[in-house]
C-alpha cells in the first residue's frame, strides 16, 4: 500500500487581535454603554408594568357551547373534549368564566356539573393562568332563556339522544306570549341586520329576496329596491 505523501508545512503569520481576552465587570460595561447613550434593560428580571387584561370576548358563545354540553356531553365532540372545542380555552377556562359572570349559578353548578367538570375547574384554578386579569366586553347582556335556546340549537341540532331539559332547568318555562315576543325581537333584529348590509352587491340580491319572501323585511325602503 502506497503511503500519502505528507503536505508541507506552511508557518502562519502571527494574529494581530490579541488573544488574552480581558474580562470586565458587568457594571462597568453598562457604565460604558449608557455614556454611549445606549439603553440598557435587564430582560432577566420581571416587569413592573401590570399585566393588560384579556378581553373575554366568546362569552355568549361559550355559553351556548356549555348549554349544549349539557344536553350532548355524552356524545362527540363532548364527550372527548368537553368545552375545549371553545376559541376562549379549555374546558375549565370556559367554566370559570361564565361562573364568574353569573350565567352559571352555584345552584346549577351543583346540579349539574359532573366530576370531570369540577377536576377541570380545579385544575384550572390552580394554574398560574387563572391569576391573569380578564374583562368582560363592554355592555355585554346575559341572553334571555329563549336567546340560549335558539343559540345552541343554532349550532347542535336537538336530537332524541339530548338530555331532557327539564332535568337540567326545572325552573325555566315559556310561554305562548314569551314565544311570540321572541319572534317579533328576532325578526326586528334580522331586519336591522340585513338594513345594514350593501344591498346594490349582487351577492346579496339572492339573500335579501329571500328575505323578503320569509316576511323578515317589511321596511317600504328596502322592500322598494327588489
Amino acid at each position: 500500500m502506497q503511503e500519502k505523501p505528507e503536505l508541507p508545512h506552511y508557518p502562519r503569520e502571527p494574529s494581530p487581535v490579541p488573544t488574552l481576552v480581558i474580562d470586565e465587570e458587568q457594571s462597568v460595561k453598562v457604565e460604558r454603554a449608557q455614556k454611549e447613550g445606549v439603553k440598557v434593560r435587564d430582560y432577566a428580571s420581571g416587569s413592573t408594568n401590570p399585566p393588560v387584561a384579556e378581553v373575554y370576548r366568546y362569552a355568549v358563545l361559550d355559553l351556548a357551547n356549555y348549554d349544549a354540553y349539557l344536553r350532548k356531553r355524552h356524545l362527540r365532540p363532548f364527550v372527548t373534549r368537553g368545552l375545549a372545542i371553545s376559541p376562549t380555552g379549555g374546558h375549565g377556562k370556559v367554566l370559570r368564566r361564565l361562573l364568574d359572570l353569573g350565567w352559571i349559578t352555584a345552584e346549577e353548578q351543583e346540579k349539574n356539573f359532573t366530576k370531570f367538570d369540577n377536576n377541570a375547574l380545579q385544575v384550572y384554578d390552580n394554574s398560574p393562568r387563572a391569576k391573569y386579569p380578564w374583562k368582560a366586553l363592554k355592555n355585554l347582556q346575559q341572553p334571555s332563556p329563549l336567546d340560549r335556546r335558539d343559540n345552541w340549537t343554532a349550532r347542535f341540532p336537538p336530537t332524541p339522544q339530548d338530555t331532557l331539559e327539564s332535568s337540567i332547568f326545572s325552573s325555566v318555562t315559556y310561554t305562548e306570549e314569551d314565544e311570540n315576543e321572541h319572534r317579533r325581537k328576532r325578526a326586528k333584529q334580522e331586519e336591522a341586520r340585513l338594513a345594514e348590509m350593501v344591498v346594490d352587491s349582487p351577492k346579496l340580491q339572492p339573500l335579501m329576496k329571500h328575505a323578503r319572501r320569509q316576511g323578515l323585511m317589511r321596511t317600504k325602503t328596502m322592500a322598494s329596491l327588489f
